[in-house]
């Protein structure tokens, strides 16, 4: 069962954070949205200003969750799978995972117990930290550490789940959907001029958060999941 893995209470800041770098990945006809760990609402306000009329949001932490009820149409508290199955089918443009599938025990089944939940031609938009990040390979084998932390970054102590760009893809693929765009962050100006000098070769090991656009993938589409059906390059 998929659960998000929260012990006890956190800072509300962090619940508050906008996702301006999700956001332009939106389509523009998306009027309906679920996100699913909604926080605080931080990105409600810009969801708003792209002219979405229904937002609805799912929230483990009650203390994020009563100030999201001030942005969102509706936000429920609970556990994913819980919540989820109580929704109707077909209901959603768009479905928001920021930053919530390495929180789940199986980010995999969450994905594709969803679909029911978009419509025909819905999508679903996700963001993951990158676990083949230089910094982390480097304390690794070179340091000898893994060291987690309290709150924020790759190793919140509340992840359960890794992924590297190639696993978040092949795990979209294999729930059923068609990654159609795709973004990532990186440190600063001196890491992206690295990232261009080596024409992206090295962007696997530069970047520390992928984003990806996905849309139901109809089953006489649908690739076999592995490796070489992956998509490459969906934005240079």
């Amino acid at each position: 069962m998929p659960k998000i893995s929260v012990a006890g209470m956190r800072n509300l800041a962090y619940f508050n954070h906008e996702r301006r770098d999700l956001l332009a990945l939106i389509p523009p006809d998306v009027k309906t949205i679920l996100e699913v760990g909604c926080g605080a609402g931080g990105t409600a306000v810009g969801l708003r200003e792209r002219g979405v009329r229904q937002l609805v949001g799912i929230e483990i932490n009650e203390l994020a969750a009563t100030q999201a009820r001030t942005r969102f149409d509706r936000v429920i508290v609970g556990d994913v799978e819980e919540v989820t199955a109580s929704l109707p089918d077909t209901d959603f443009d768009l479905i928001v995972y920021g930053d919530v599938l390495e929180h789940l025990v199986d980010p995999w089944e969450a994905l594709t117990a969803c679909r029911r939940l978009l419509k025909p031609h819905g999508h679903i938009l996700l963001s993951v930290p990158n676990v083949r990040h230089w910094r982390l390979l480097y304390d690794l084998a070179i340091r000898g550490r893994w060291t987690y932390q309290d709150e924020g970054g790759t190793l919140d102590r509340r992840h359960l789940r890794f992924f590297t760009r190639d696993d978040l893809v092949t795990m979209v693929i294999g729930a059923g959907y068609q990654p159609v765009n795709e973004g990532h962050n990186e440190f600063g100006a001196f890491v992206t001029w690295i990232d261009r000098l080596s024409c992206g070769t090295l962007r696997g090991f530069l970047v520390w958060q992928y984003y990806l656009l996905a849309r139901i993938q109809p089953r006489s589409e649908r690739q076999d999941n592995n490796k070489n059906s992956l998509p490459r390059n969906l934005v240079s």
